[in-house]
C-alpha cells in the first residue's frame, strides 16, 4: 500500500488527552465527563469515500463509517480511535483502525 503525493489532502486532526467532570450551573458534578483533545494539527492523507467490497471486509460488517483514510507510513499520528479529524468543512471521528506492515486504513465517520 503506497500513496501518491498528488493524491494526498490536507486535514486537521486532534488525539483524545484525558477526560473533565461536566458541571452544571450550580457546580455541581453531573457524574457525567467530557473528552479533552489537543490542538489541531495539520496532516496531508489520501481520504476516499467507502466504496469497494475489500473495505467493507476489513473492518467488518457492524461498522459504521463514512470515509476511508489510506496511511502508507507507519508513524501515522490520526491512527487512534476516537481521534477527532476536520476536511471539508465537516468534522469526522476515528471509528476503527485497520495496520498492516506498510500503513494503516482508517475508517472515520461524520460526527
Amino acid at each position: 500500500m503506497r500513496s501518491l503525493e498528488k493524491n494526498k489532502q490536507l486535514m486537521t486532526y486532534s488525539l483524545p488527552n484525558g477526560t473533565a467532570p461536566i458541571k452544571d450551573e450550580w457546580g455541581n458534578d453531573t457524574l457525567e465527563v467530557e473528552t479533552l483533545y489537543t490542538a489541531p494539527a495539520e496532516y496531508k492523507a489520501n481520504i476516499s469515500s467507502a466504496v469497494g467490497e475489500e473495505v467493507v471486509n476489513v473492518f467488518g460488517n457492524a461498522t459504521d463509517y463514512s470515509r476511508v483514510i489510506c496511511v502508507a507510513e507507519k508513524n501515522c499520528p490520526v491512527a487512534v480511535e476516537g481521534a477527532l479529524i476536520n476536511f471539508n468543512s465537516k468534522q469526522y471521528r476515528v471509528a476503527k483502525v485497520a495496520d498492516s506492515i506498510n500503513g494503516f486504513l482508517i475508517a472515520v465517520r461524520e460526527v
